[in-house]
């Protein structure tokens, strides 16, 4: 229901700000109709036969599909939010709960490598009904846009709902890590990552020091993460590092800089 909802939303927006958009979907929706019709008339009628029939309705066209829809939208806007909802819900969705193939068949192995007929870390209960009343909200904006009326309240409605949705990805990795590690541990590396906050901040401390001090935190998390290969996982905890070490070091130096003014 949320994909469809998504969906929906994406092509509406669409159809309101591309160059006669009804000619595009008609062209496309002729290419994958000859498509099916030379394969229901496999044998019986010559595929000339059936494109010329098919021409006489009009052009058959490229595919339109949602990614080039939300990416047309956002050229058109100047914005990222069409495509940041395509790769956050849209296609994350298709692949781990709507298609069969390697991300929704993973979910039928268990953490002990077995088969499970009931598929594992499922989306969680609310985010698709706050994804599809989202997009209501979403398309109800650029409508009233486009008839120049208000939109304020619409704007709202979609914006508290897109607030409170946890993308699939996330529900998929927050609820392996639970199973894995349990939530205790989890609770307590927040809690000590707080804590870390202020010492890493302090003004006396070295970046060698710093560094340290980071490192060592995001090491720790690694270990909780059960199964992840250590090689992917490598490089984001090398960039959380850096960054820490440089915008502390940016921050002292800018206090420094401060106090001898």
């Amino acid at each position: 229901m949320s994909r469809s909802a998504l969906e929906t939303c994406i092509l509406g927006v669409y159809c309101l700000y591309a160059e006669d958009p009804v000619s595009h979907l008609r062209e496309d929706s002729l290419r994958t109709g000859l498509a099916a019709a030379m394969a229901l008339f496999d044998g019986m009628i010559p595929p000339d036969v059936l494109k010329d029939a098919v021409s006489k309705l009009g052009t058959t066209g490229r595919p339109v599909g949602v990614r080039d829809m939300a990416k047309h939208i956002d050229r058109t806007l100047g914005e990222d939010g069409a495509s940041k909802l395509y790769d956050l819900v849209y296609a994350p969705t298709s692949n781990h709960f709507t298609h069969a193939n390697a991300g929704s068949l993973i979910r039928h192995v268990g953490l002990d490598d077995k088969l499970t007929s009931k598929p594992s870390a499922p989306w969680v209960r609310r985010s698709p009904v706050r994804l599809a009343d989202a997009s209501v909200g979403v398309l109800a904006v650029h409508l009233a846009r486009r008839e120049a009326v208000p939109d304020g309240l619409f704007a709202r409605y979609a914006e508290a709902h897109l607030g409170r949705i946890l993308p699939p990805l996330a529900s998929l990795v927050g609820k392996r890590m639970g199973k894995t590690t349990g939530l205790l541990p989890l609770v307590r590396m927040i809690i000590r990552a707080q804590r870390l906050r202020p010492v890493v901040s302090r003004p006396d401390l070295s970046d060698r020091d710093r560094e340290t001090l980071a490192r060592q935190l995001y090491q720790d998390l690694l270990a909780l993460l059960e199964g992840a290969p250590g090689e992917a996982v490598a490089p984001v905890i090398e960039h959380f590092v850096q960054t820490i070490v440089r915008e502390y070091a940016a921050e002292t130096r800018a206090t420094d800089t401060g106090s001898l003014t």
